[in-house]
């Protein structure tokens, strides 16, 4: 399978193409400099030039707190970005799939594909507009959580409230791999699907707990959406759980 990866140089991008090359897929995984995913007719020379056979679009605006305060930035890294890429695979008929967030929930969970969304954070608002831009141009939306192993280390405090299919960063490139093979099959999917371990629901905490059982984070935790907003100037969601993760 030849895969392109938009933003290529972030911390999902270079897991994609890692795991790519690991086994025994083509993969071109450019960082802005090399595709600006805000401007159609370069995405689509890219989609020329390299030939793929699925595109997996990470190049996002992913700082949830700033984007508090740079909507316009925001708006331009996960809707602009959405809106074009769609367009230039749309015009190559090629399968793609934009790489969204469990954030778009807020309310009581599980929630499922059908489930009503919504955001609360300026990221997540952004985030849900960049999906309806995908289904309108014939692209695949898949929702995930996760975290990188350099955010855990870097971490003062860690969120311990909110409750989700959480896993590490290349966990989660390895399903979105997947999910293009399957895709390719010819198999009739849904136009959204939320990725992640099926009925395993943790906490950031949890996980970083886990990997990294004497980071100095644990000694600092959150248990409070109110407390959260007050660190950082917005409150991550209680539940974000999903109910029916593929696999």
């Amino acid at each position: 399978m030849r895969v392109l990866v938009s933003g290529g140089h972030g911390a999902l991008g270079k897991r994609i193409a890692e795991y790519c090359l690991q086994n025994g897929h083509v993969v071109f995984a450019p960082g802005r400099e090399d595709m600006d995913c805000t401007n159609r007719r370069e995405v689509h020379s890219v989609i020329r030039k390299f030939g793929p056979d699925f595109l997996i679009a990470c190049a996002a605006f992913t700082d949830v707190r700033a984007a508090e305060t740079q909507r316009t930035a925001a708006h331009f890294g996960n809707v602009l970005t959405a809106e074009e890429t769609g367009h230039a695979c749309r015009w190559a008929m090629l399968p793609w799939v934009y790489v969204s967030t469990d954030y778009v929930f807020s309310g009581p969970g599980p929630h499922c594909v059908l489930s009503e969304v919504n955001p609360t954070t300026e990221y997540a608002k952004t985030k849900r507009q960049g999906e309806l831009a995908t289904l309108r141009n014939w692209g695949q939306v898949a929702r995930v959580a996760f975290i990188t192993p350099e955010q855990a280390t870097n971490y003062k405090w860690v969120n311990a409230y909110t409750l989700s299919n959480r896993e590490w960063v290349e966990q989660t490139a390895e399903r979105l791999v997947k999910f293009g093979e399957v895709m390719l099959t010819g198999v009739v999917v849904p136009r959204i699907w939320h990725l992640g371990p099926p009925q395993v629901f943790k906490t950031r905490a949890a996980l970083v707990k886990e990997r990294f059982p004497t980071s100095p984070c644990l000694n600092d935790l959150v248990t409070t959406p109110e407390e959260h907003k007050r660190r950082v100037g917005y409150a991550a969601p209680e539940d974000t759980r999903f109910c029916d993760c593929w696999e």
